[in-house]
């Protein structure tokens, strides 16, 4: 009943088990005992590219004998995404061989979609400051620029390199300094 998808292979990408969220079909989940991923693939006709990365990936798991993260991207035919954390851990015999390796997956596709509003937002924010007639500067606490807008420049003929870590006091000219 784990939240996640669990599959555990032999040391030759053969699937020995797959749970009911990794693979939700109880006909297929069984089909799939002794097959690999090209099987799979095959009879549901996806991508070959699928089995390349997984193979890839497993393949550098059992020969680094360390756990190995990446994220996939799955596209469906209704044009839905769905991406998920997968991680995949060899399990060693008392030899120190790889003897299985356990693969597991958790959907992030959440966190995706907030991951990608954050940057929307965040696009957002650094195109009003760019292009803002407004002068708009940020510094750390010791009064040094940390960014500047566009404008500062074009008002006051310096770049960004000539500001940028330099204090604000290096730029007020004369009596203005008091």
């Amino acid at each position: 009943n784990t939240p996640a998808d669990i599959a555990v292979f032999d040391n030759q990408h053969k699937y020995l088990f797959i749970n009911p969220q990794g693979m939700s079909n109880p006909e297929l989940r069984s089909w799939m005992i002794g097959k690999k991923d090209e099987d799979y693939v095959e009879i549901k006709k996806l991508p070959k590219s699928i089995v390349e990365k997984r193979r890839e990936l497993f393949n550098k798991a059992v020969n680094t004998k360390q756990l190995h993260s990446f994220e996939e991207e799955q596209k469906y035919p209704d044009g839905s995404t769905k991406y998920v954390l997968r991680n995949l851990y060899p399990v060693l015999n008392k030899e120190g061989e790889v003897d299985l390796v356990v693969g597991y997956g958790v959907d992030i596709t959440q966190v995706k979609k907030i991951q990608h509003q954050i940057k929307e937002s965040e696009k957002r924010y650094r195109d009003v400051i760019e292009n803002s007639l407004a002068l708009i500067t940020t510094h750390d606490m010791d009064g040094k620029f940390i960014s500047v807008n566009p404008m500062v420049g074009k008002t006051y003929g310096y770049n960004d390199n000539e500001m940028i870590g330099h204090p604000i006091f290096e730029f007020i000219h004369g009596a203005d300094k008091k």
